[in-house]
């Protein structure tokens, strides 16, 4: 995930699923930093599925 991070860093979904794995590996601060980054991407450009998904995996991390 990292390494999708330094080519694609400006698309949502990366950072949904780096946050997603984050959890998965119990890294719970790194993965709602990245939710966040993902869920304000995701508000700029409107993509409406990836502000939907975020806010809920933000809502399960707290």
């Amino acid at each position: 995930m990292n390494e999708a991070e330094k080519e694609v860093n400006d698309q949502p979904y990366i950072y949904y699923w780096k946050a997603a794995v984050e959890h998965g590996l119990g890294k719970k601060s790194e993965a709602v930093a990245s939710v966040t980054k993902g869920l304000a991407l995701a508000e700029e450009v409107g993509n409406h599925d990836y502000i939907r998904m975020s806010k809920a995996l933000i809502k399960k991390l707290k």
